[in-house]
């Protein structure tokens, strides 16, 4: 609760309004006057209290949170960590499995080279086998489709 405003006089003020008053006025002016300080002594003592009740409980619910931040970021930090090795993982596991496959393509490449080293004999074979039963000069290259790369 805020204090209200009131009216203030400036301290300086007031004895110069009190000196031209009777000794009995002087006391009457200066009582109210002492009432009125205290009372804003009161209120402002008041209003300090409540402004360090207030701050306390700022300052208290800012560490709540403040510690519900850091649990937060040490679980997602965490939770990066993991991510981290895990996509080095699997990193590892995919250049592994890219090597075994380079194996794989060069071993059907030889297969492969093999076949046509070996289909190429035959149809060799084949021109002199038939150009031998038929009497004449057998082929000595093959055709241009049976032709592969050694």
């Amino acid at each position: 609760m805020k204090p209200k405003r009131a009216v203030r006089r400036p301290l300086h003020a007031i004895p110069r309004s009190v000196a031209t008053r009777s000794a009995r006025d002087q006391v009457f002016l200066l009582e109210g006057e002492l009432v009125r300080v205290l009372e804003r002594a009161s209120a402002a003592e008041e209003r300090s209290r409540d402004l360090e009740r207030e701050l306390r409980q700022v300052k208290a619910r800012a560490a709540h949170e403040s510690q519900g931040l850091r649990d937060r970021n040490a679980a997602q930090a965490l939770r990066l960590l993991v991510t981290l090795r895990e996509l080095a993982r699997t990193r590892d596991e995919a250049r592994e499995e890219r090597g075994l496959h380079r194996l794989h393509v060069v071993l059907l490449q030889t297969r492969c080279q093999a076949r046509g080293a070996m289909c190429r004999a035959l149809m060799l074979a084949m021109g002199r086998t038939r150009g031998s039963e038929s009497g004449a000069q057998g082929p000595t290259e093959l055709p241009p489709h049976a032709q592969g790369t050694a």
